[in-house]
């Protein structure tokens, strides 16, 4: 018989074997996994756990107090992200040939597809469904007797978000917000004399994101921040005016505008494990592309911030395209 469980399709060995067995190890091995996840026990003709197996199963498991998933659109987005922390338990029942006795298998699976844990246990095929259910419920019950007494508990912390702040060092770059906006001492690098800018603001987006799923279900998580990179940011001696730390500040807050349009496609997009990869390099790239074009236009338009008019339709422009895009601030 097939057991089906998400990445997990495993067929199992028929067991010869005349006389009633059954087999465990320790369920502490238990301990330390965020969760359990009990796929559906479907049998080839389609039907589904028609002799109680995996009800008993979940049962005894809920009982022990162990954290268990019986549906996919149930795993938790904490599961979601670290799937090496849950295992999957896999159910089963196979007819030894030429017997009446079928072998009840529970096996646990860790996300390299080892066996954790596995119960077993023999249990007799009768004329009727009745009977034969509850000679597959004992048996069950039986392959379950070293959960008695046992009670999970868990020894592993959620993975832990990457410090952005640290890994850009903050001393060196600004976030982006609202409520800071960039001074002249902000600016540490070394100024390009035969630039035809007075200035220069260079902006990078720094993204995390990381695709994750169990069965067919897939979730990204992402990161995007805008920064302001001071030892690459520039101005001439001189020219530290207002008007032109208005134009640089522009620069930075056209970058967050791009910032927030990469978190938008990233919302939107559909992901699965197949197209997961190609479709972060085609948003990344088209993000990339536009907001490179509009920075140009910028300066080009401007001609970096001299033409006073241009300067002020670009203010209203960018306000506006932020404001357009505030809810993925």
């Amino acid at each position: 018989m097939k057991i089906q469980g998400m990445k997990f399709f495993f067929q199992l060995l028929l067991i010869q074997c005349c006389h009633f067995i059954s087999s465990a190890q320790n369920p502490e091995v238990l301990n330390g996994y965020q969760s359990v996840f009990m796929p559906p026990l479907v049998y080839d003709n389609g039907k589904t756990d028609i002799y109680d197996i995996r009800k008993t199963v979940a049962e005894k498991l809920v009982s022990c107090r162990v954290p268990l998933f019986l549906k996919e659109d149930e795993i938790s987005y904490e599961a979601m992200k670290n799937p090496c922390a849950m295992l999957h338990c896999l159910i089963g029942n196979s007819q030894a040939s030429g017997t009446n006795m079928s072998m009840i298998n529970i096996l646990f699976l860790n996300c390299k597809s080892d066996t954790v844990l596995k119960c077993s246990a023999r249990a007799e095929a009768h004329a009727n469904l009745p009977e034969t259910r509850n000679s597959f419920i004992q048996a069950t019950r039986k392959a379950l007797e070293v959960f008695n007494g046992y009670h999970y508990h868990s020894a592993v912390s959620p993975p832990s978000e990457p410090d952005l702040k640290s890994e850009t060092g903050e001393d060196d770059s600004i976030a982006w917000k609202a409520s800071r906006k960039l001074r002249w001492d902000d600016f540490k690098g070394k100024a390009v004399d035969d630039d035809p800018a007075d200035a220069l603001t260079y902006t990078a987006n720094q993204t995390f994101f990381e695709g994750f799923g169990v069965g067919s279900r897939f979730n990204v998580e992402s990161k995007v921040t805008c920064y302001f990179i001071k030892d690459k940011s520039w101005v001439k001696t001189g020219k530290e005016s207002d008007y032109l730390l208005n134009h640089e500040q522009r620069h930075f807050d056209l970058a967050e505008t791009g910032a927030r349009e990469f978190r938008k496609k990233l919302k939107q997009a559909i992901f699965n494990s197949e197209n997961f990869n190609k479709e972060i390099k085609k948003i990344t790239d088209e993000v990339h592309d536009k907001y490179d074009r509009l920075q140009e236009e910028y300066d080009a338009e401007t001609n970096h911030s001299r033409i006073e008019e241009k300067q002020k339709e670009w203010d209203l422009k960018i306000d506006r395209m932020l404001g357009d895009l505030e809810e993925f601030r």
